[in-house]
């Protein structure tokens, strides 16, 4: 009668703000900024990557880490999900977080989304204002990893915020911790995943919003499809056990996994 789960905070941070704030539009042409190092960032490089590749990314994604020791975090995910960073057209910047020259960062990457994932919170906010500044109006914002979604973010940026390009706080304990998130753990990813392979056939087959309302990202989709996902995700776990088999990560870009028998 009990149900075992794993939850880890970064993991669950980081695709609940792609949810909130998507990386990519159209062929990702734009790529995409990660400014920071550590637990997060790295998660957020693990997502980015995941997104890509469930969405028919073609090629690699144009992606800039902006990191003192981006080259450590790097291999950090080299040494543990290998292949996975092959997915990114990757260039490291090491600058440290309080650089003069960061803003410079988003004049070589014209049209990326940017995202500031510093552990420092105060560090985090000066870098997301100062790249928030070098943007042109209209550009997507700069969101920037918070502790909550309100408190120092909201006192910082109130009315520094350059017109039209606002920085976005991600209050990462709040998002992490919302209790669908937080007790959907890996039926939870497995929902969102299953979602999104079906807005990826529906586009491929000439659909559109208009034809099918289903056909909108998981944060839009309406409470009722989103249970009925998540009762498709948690029967997959009775599916496997019926042919004696369970879910495993996915560590390796080049592993094909399992092939089942026409029994099966």
């Amino acid at each position: 009668g009990m149900n075992l789960d794993y939850f880890s905070l970064n993991e669950a941070g980081a695709r609940t703000m792609f949810t909130r704030f998507p990386p990519f539009a159209g062929d990702g042409s734009g790529g995409v900024v990660v400014v920071g190092g550590g637990a997060f960032a790295q998660a957020t490089l693990v997502e980015l990557a995941r997104l890509w590749s469930v969405t028919g990314g073609t090629g690699a994604l144009p992606v800039r880490l902006v990191a003192a020791e981006g080259e450590e975090d790097a291999e950090t995910i080299r040494r543990t999900l290998p292949g996975l960073l092959e997915r990114f057209d990757l260039v490291i910047e090491h600058l440290p977080a309080r650089s003069p020259n960061l803003p410079e960062v988003l004049a070589r990457s014209p049209g990326a989304t940017a995202y500031v994932c510093l552990a420092n919170e105060v560090d985090g906010l000066a870098a997301a204002l100062a790249l928030a500044d070098a943007r042109s109006e209209g550009e997507t914002p700069v969101v920037v990893r918070t502790k909550v979604d309100r408190g120092l973010a909201e006192l910082m940026m109130g009315g520094r915020q350059a017109p039209g390009v606002p920085v976005a706080a991600f209050g990462l304990l709040d998002a992490a911790c919302d209790p669908d998130v937080l007790l959907g753990g890996l039926w939870e990813q497995l929902a969102v995943a299953i979602h999104e392979a079906y807005v990826a056939k529906g586009l491929a087959q000439g659909e559109t919003p208009a034809d099918n309302p289903a056909l909108v990202p998981w944060g839009k989709l309406p409470e009722t499809l989103r249970r009925a996902n998540r009762a498709q995700a948690r029967h997959v776990g009775v599916k496997l056990k019926a042919i004696g088999a369970r879910p495993e990560p996915l560590v390796s870009a080049g592993d094909e996994g399992a092939r089942l028998t026409e029994d099966e």
